[in-house]
């Protein structure tokens, strides 16, 4: 006989990214580079193990205030960085 205690799994997701605010001039096309961190645990772990990922980004126009907001979906994941073109 043993004890075993069984942890609750805990998740963080940590994002850092990079955009160019020239990029975002009318008529540019941008570009956004994303890394992330996922640990379990407090443990890494990879990316590619998450399925149907979907990224939500929000821009607002300085000149009316109006958001516009593009939705990336089934993205590929590698070495926990993204590039998302819009």
């Amino acid at each position: 006989m043993a004890d075993f205690n069984r942890l609750t799994e805990t998740y963080d997701l940590k994002v850092k990214y990079i955009l160019h605010p020239e990029a975002l001039l009318m008529g540019n096309e941008a570009k956004v580079l994303i890394k992330t961190d996922l640990t379990v645990n407090d443990r890494p772990c990879d990316l590619k193990l998450l399925k149907n990922t979907k990224i939500k980004l929000t821009t607002t126009s300085f000149i009316d205030n109006i958001p516009v907001t593009k939705t990336f979906e089934n993205l590929e994941i590698s070495n926990n960085e993204i590039e998302l073109v819009f």
